[in-house]
């Protein structure tokens, strides 16, 4: 009986294992750095819109409307838009949020981390001043390999989100 058994020897299947293996070693670092940008991205597209709406219930209430930062620069930074500027962004459940803007944490973007002041949005003009004399108009928000992306505001009240390193070609540089 000559009958030849069809299949794959060791040899074969160990060599296929190994290149996949290769493979899949040189797509990681790709894979993680997308993982972050998107996590970047998201966190800023959050910050932008709280803002952006913030500047609409400011606008619509016909009332100053403050964006509150709190930890700016830590890992545990917080994000609110209220009718005060003592409402404190942790607090999910404070009255003085604006009912329309959720707060944003830094536990709901791991790894990214929040620079910059709050704001003074005055529904009476739609003008958006820091809350900190001499501030730069702009909250930060920046991943641990180095990407940054910033959301601006004009003091007539035009938010936008720019971005500070070459790693995202989505948004415009800032200027």
């Amino acid at each position: 009986m000559n009958a030849r058994l069809r299949g794959f020897t060791l040899i074969e299947l160990m060599v296929t294992v190994a290149i996949v293996g290769i493979l899949a070693a040189l797509a990681y670092p790709s894979f993680v750095r997308q993982i972050e940008s998107n996590r970047l991205q998201s966190a800023a597209e959050d910050v932008y819109q709280s803002m952006r709406l913030g500047r609409s219930e400011s606008m619509r209430l016909s009332t100053d409307i403050f964006v509150n930062v709190k930890n700016s620069g830590a890992a545990n930074w917080a994000l609110s838009v209220s009718t005060t500027a003592a409402c404190d962004p942790d607090t999910a459940a404070s009255a003085c949020h604006v009912a329309s803007v959720v707060p944003r944490v830094a536990a709901n973007y791991p790894g990214m981390t929040l620079t910059g002041t709050g704001f003074l949005i005055s529904g009476r003009k739609a003008t958006m001043t820091p809350t900190t004399l001499g501030a730069v108009p702009e909250i930060q928000v920046s991943s641990p390999s180095g990407m940054v992306l910033g959301i601006r505001a004009t003091d007539t009240g035009l938010v936008t989100l720019c971005t500070r390193t070459d790693f995202i070609i989505r948004y415009p540089a800032c200027p």
